[in-house]
């Protein structure tokens, strides 16, 4: 799997209309026509991890089987996840971690002291950083509503900006 250098990772590909579409794998006919021509890949070409989606909690079918290759075409993140040594099914810890959340954020069961916040885990492709919760589990105490609360959720980074100006704006309000 493709690493990306230093200079790629200074500024995210600006998102585009056409980034609905899934990204070009690094050895695709369309990403080599791109890198030939030069041109810049889309936010969809290096954002390799497939969107938490509410159905994830379904989970995967066995590894290599013609269902689990189909889902792995969709970039679905619970095949993406699943390797032959990989037991249970898509955990809901590491998918807040790569939402930017605390991991145990929706886990009823914990306390906010015991809530962590952790950085941003491995790559698509890459092993896993030592400090990441592990990307399947076997536990299933409340893993298809915490994935569905997932699927259904907003990356906080995404919506800290509109805070931030409405926090601005209202203070301006006030101050007039």
């Amino acid at each position: 799997m493709r690493h990306i250098d230093e200079t790629e990772c200074s500024y995210w590909p600006t998102p585009q209309a056409r980034d609905y579409r899934k990204g070009d794998t690094f050895e695709s006919v369309r990403a080599k026509r791109k890198r030939d021509k030069e041109w810049s890949p889309n936010l969809n070409d290096v954002i390799l991890w497939g969107t938490p989606k509410s159905s994830e909690h379904k989970g995967s079918s066995p590894y290599g089987s013609p269902s689990w290759c189909r889902d792995l075409r969709r970039y679905n993140l619970k095949a993406q996840v699943m390797n032959p040594d990989a037991l249970g099914q898509l955990n809901p810890d590491w998918v807040e971690c790569l939402m930017g959340l605390p991991v145990g954020w929706t886990d009823i069961d914990k306390e906010n002291e015991e809530l962590r916040v952790v950085p941003w885990p491995a790559g698509y492709g890459e092993e896993q950083y030592e400090w990441e919760p592990p990307r399947t589990t076997t536990t299933r105490r409340h893993r298809v509503k915490r994935l569905k609360a997932l699927g259904n959720a907003v990356v906080p980074a995404q919506i800290a900006p509109v805070f931030a100006e409405l926090v601005r704006l209202e203070n301006e309000r006030q101050q007039n």
